[in-house]
């Protein structure tokens, strides 16, 4: 068994025994036993996001993606009025965006809460970096998307 492991919020390599990861405050490792755990239904994450974009996340237990998410949406949507429907396209893409994320999100909480032994983590693997560079590209997407639709009012 391995002495150190990945916070699954920021990457940094902290001790196995860890449950709060002590550079980002996310918490690692559920205080729970595996049969206590919350296990989350991808569907119903999925179905949220549907309905409201970020909902999805904050049922995952992301809170601050959730809200971010929102805070995202409503600025596509402000986007789209100002710009007369540039915007309402970003929403539409971002909100299926959220949509398959918070599906995923659900599947990756359920894998790590299957690696719980009875409060002792096995073998974490390395976050993977795909995520990361998902959500920049994206964010960059929409600043793009942004820049263009501002450029075609003036």
């Amino acid at each position: 068994m391995s002495t150190t492991k990945y916070c699954s919020g920021c990457g940094s390599q902290i001790a196995a025994a860890a449950e709060i990861c002590p550079k980002c405050g996310v918490r690692v490792a559920s205080p729970l036993s595996p049969s206590h755990a919350q296990i989350k239904n991808p569907g119903i994450a999925a179905v949220l996001s549907f309905f409201f974009v970020g909902l999805g996340q904050i049922y995952n237990g992301q809170i601050g993606k959730g809200v971010a998410y929102m805070i995202i949406g409503f600025v596509c949507v402000v986007i789209g009025i100002a710009t007369l429907g540039v915007g309402f396209i970003l929403y539409a893409i971002f909100w299926i965006y959220t949509i398959v994320d918070a599906y995923k999100s659900a599947e990756k909480i359920n894998r790590r809460q299957a690696k719980y032994s009875y409060g002792a983590v096995e073998s974490a693997s390395s976050p993977k970096q795909s995520h990361t560079l998902r959500n920049v590209a994206l964010a960059a997407l929409l600043i793009l998307f942004f820049v263009l639709a501002l450029m075609h009012r003036l």
